[in-house]
């Protein structure tokens, strides 16, 4: 799936609306059964947040799955620990 292809799926799923604590999109990309977009912005103290969010390839949104962390390398290593099936 390329990466325009995904964000297609997330913007019909939020439709089109940004996350409004992370509402720029640093990346998209897929992970066995899920899909993930990695955002940014401040947190409530003015300091840098990242937002993992998470979509099933069907668009099915898995809030269970989407997270909130303090760095970008933490988002990646998230993203790439994400299961590789739904179960």
């Amino acid at each position: 799936m390329q990466t325009s292809e995904i964000r297609a799926v997330f913007k019909r799923a939020y439709n089109g609306a940004p996350n409004f604590m992370t509402p720029t999109v640093l990346g998209y990309g897929k992970r066995g059964d899920h899909l993930f977009e990695i955002s940014t912005g401040q947190g409530l103290r003015g300091d840098p947040i990242y937002g993992v969010t998470v979509l099933a390839v069907t668009g099915e949104r898995c809030p269970d799955l989407s997270t909130c962390v303090s760095t970008y390398a933490e988002a990646r290593a998230y993203a790439k620990a994400l299961p590789r099936a739904q179960s």
